[in-house]
């Protein structure tokens, strides 16, 4: 019996067979469709296969929120935007509570001889409460004031209601009331598109007017009292001072920065330590008068906040002026290395914002469409050292045209197959040392056999003009490649470090992983004729 060991044509053909069934890739983080090259090669026959892994296509696999950027020199960053629109809102601030007070009395008991009417004069404020603004001059979007009226008599009688600091398309509001019988009725001032100017008395709004009755004989004292009673009265315009207005801000922001590359439970613990973190908080401000913000954390967060990674060292806090447009101020105090963990999901924020910080000592001019936006800018570039972080990219196998032909050749192709030697040839440019470990898994993903002993190790790379370059071989006899025979998968695990220094990260760099084989045969009474109409 002669041994033989078959290149070229012959190799193919039976490797063919084997590897027929290797149609793809399960896409976990990879996938090894992304095939640069095929070709068959003189001194291995098998036909090889080599993937290439980017450094931003491999980073994008784990950037869900598509935060991942590339520079015009293709330093990658990841920019995280927080826009938080009407962090104050004029609409909010521009209006009174409802209110009441009382009025009166007011009487006389001066009547002229033979005259049917006697008059009562009266004036009285209509107090709008809130001492927060005080206004010089407002325009009113809406608002009622009902006014209550009581006589001490059942003679008819008329109240003419005039508010002198009220004007309605440039005339002075009054309204009248007629009492015909009894002695109560109630009136409603409707203020919607007033405009009201204010008095030496702040917040106030003056009423007065002049009570007729009809003279009976009987009467010699005329008067009258009352209630009024505000609504919510909002305003569109506000001229005058305010107390400032702060409004907290306590937020919690989806953040899904490498955690599937840190969540690997069954490898141990992950470690990532991102450097040079920046911050920049951009504010506008249309209201006519400062505004301030103030930021009081800001961190990488698990979901209950348990556990956190500060960015800021200290508060900041920034002031800002009347402003249209966006300003942009960039934070100092920011920490210059912050740990990553798997259970980092959300970005925590909470802060302060402020309109008017000096007080009532400064005028303001407030719009109801007058706004305070924030948008919080977090860049990060990929500076970044990384510890037992891990990938891994699974080809899926199916070999079962052959397994489940039960032919007398079939057979004695499979069992002509004395040695099968995988050969994994990588070569890396990224700062980033790799252990590699190849395993032949079952479908559920259950470990059937190893490629290689332990493992292997390849450098990381930091002169990206001359790769790193290792080649890892598992030789299986007859019995071990049944057991390749019976894998459903080939996972190629990727452990990740970047041997205790400093990696910048560029899109120009890779790992490229290249899969050739070799194969030694018994020929035997193995009929190449078969062999060839076989496949």
């Amino acid at each position: 019996m002669k041994k033989y060991i078959f290149r070229r044509n012959t190799i193919l053909l039976l490797l063919a067979g084997l590897f027929i069934g290797a149609t793809g890739c399960r896409k976990e983080n990879f996938n090894f469709s992304h095939l640069a090259s095929i070709e068959a090669h003189p001194d291995y026959g098998l036909p090889f296969g080599t993937v290439r892994y980017g450094i931003g296509e491999i980073l994008t696999q784990f950037d869900k929120e598509g935060f991942i950027e590339q520079t015009a020199n293709g330093d990658l960053l990841y920019n995280y935007t927080i826009t938080k629109d009407t962090v104050i809102l004029g609409s909010n601030i521009l209006k009174y509570k409802p209110a009441n007070g009382t009025f009166g009395p007011f009487a006389t008991n001066v009547t002229v001889p033979g005259s049917v009417a006697v008059s009562v004069n009266f004036e009285f404020p209509i107090t709008l409460h809130d001492s927060n603004l005080i206004y010089s001059n407002i325009d009113i979007r809406s608002g009622m004031v009902d006014l209550t009226v009581h006589t001490s008599i059942t003679t008819p009688c008329t109240i003419v209601f005039e508010l002198p600091t009220v004007t309605r398309n440039g005339a002075v509001f009054s309204q009248t009331i007629h009492i015909s019988s009894g002695n109560q009725a109630t009136v409603r001032i409707d203020l919607t598109g007033c405009k009201i100017q204010a008095t030496s008395d702040p917040n106030t709004i003056p009423c007065q007017g002049t009570a007729t009755f009809d003279v009976n004989s009987a009467i010699t004292n005329y008067s009258f009292n009352g209630i009024y009673t505000t609504s919510e009265i909002k305003l569109s315009h506000f001229d005058g001072t305010m107390t400032p207005r702060a409004d907290n801000l306590t937020e919690n922001y989806s953040f899904d920065l490498l955690s599937s590359l840190l969540s690997s439970p069954n490898y141990g613990a992950s470690a990532i330590t991102l450097y040079n973190p920046t911050v920049t908080l951009n504010i506008n401000n249309t209201f006519h008068v400062s505004g301030q913000f103030q930021l009081q954390q800001l961190a990488l967060a698990s979901a209950d906040n348990s556990l956190t990674s500060p960015l800021l060292s200290a508060p900041a806090t920034i002031t800002q002026p009347y402003s249209p447009t966006m300003q942009k101020h960039v934070l100092d105090n920011i920490v210059p290395q912050v740990p990553v963990r798997p259970e980092y999901n959300t970005i925590h924020l909470e802060g302060t914002s402020i309109l008017n910080p000096n007080g009532l000592g400064t005028p303001v001019s407030i719009d109801e469409s007058s706004v305070m936006n924030i948008k919080l800018e977090i860049s990060i570039p990929f500076k970044l050292k990384v510890e037992n972080a891990y990938f891994r990219d699974t080809l899926k196998l199916n070999f079962t045209d052959l397994t489940d032909n039960e032919s007398v050749q079939t057979l004695k192709l499979i069992n002509a197959v004395e040695n099968l030697t995988l050969d994994i040839v990588l070569a890396n440019t990224l700062p980033i040392g790799f252990r590699v470990q190849a395993l032949l898994c079952d479908s559920t993903g259950l470990t059937i056999d190893s490629l290689f002993k332990g493992p292997q190790l390849l450098p990381a790379c930091f002169n990206s003009n001359t790769p790193r370059k290792a080649t890892f071989s598992s030789s299986m006899g007859n019995s071990k490649a049944h057991r390749l025979l019976k894998s459903k998968q080939l996972i190629l695990r990727f452990q990740m470090d970047t041997e205790h220094q400093t990696a910048i990260l560029n899109a120009s760099q890779y790992l490229q992983a290249t899969l050739r084989g070799r194969i030694k045969c018994n020929l035997g009474e193995l009929n190449l004729t078969f062999l060839s109409t076989l496949y």
